[in-house]
């Protein structure tokens, strides 16, 4: 299963009446801070792909800094901040993080404009 995927629970129909809807909203993730989606499970699936050596990345702002997907002017500002770090990455890995946070269709990237028109 993808790291992003949303499936559907069951919720027990003792929170809502009978014939009741259960209305469940969040915000849109690529506003949020760490919006990018890069999480732990992605980047070593990442580096197993590509035969790397594990980074040991964290999305604790560290590594992305936070906000970077949306500060970033374009797709090579992103990487650049990346390469800037003390992290030694693999070659490749750079570039499937960037791809998957400008290209994946697994990322929700409106902002909170677009969602409350």
């Amino acid at each position: 299963m993808h790291p992003h995927t949303i499936t559907h629970a069951h919720i027990p129909n003792t929170n809502t009446q009978p014939g009741g809807l259960l209305y469940i909203g969040w915000p849109p993730p690529w506003s949020s801070a760490r919006g990018h989606g890069v999480t732990e499970p992605l980047v070593a699936a990442f580096e197993a792909a590509l035969g790397c050596k594990p980074t040991g990345y964290m999305n604790d702002g560290t590594f992305i800094q936070d906000w970077s997907h949306i500060l970033a002017s374009n797709e090579f500002e992103f990487q650049k901040q990346l390469f800037n770090t003390t992290v030694t990455y693999c070659a490749g890995l750079v570039e499937h993080i960037s791809d998957y946070v400008f290209r994946s269709s697994a990322l929700n990237r409106m902002t909170y404009s677009e969602v409350c028109l």
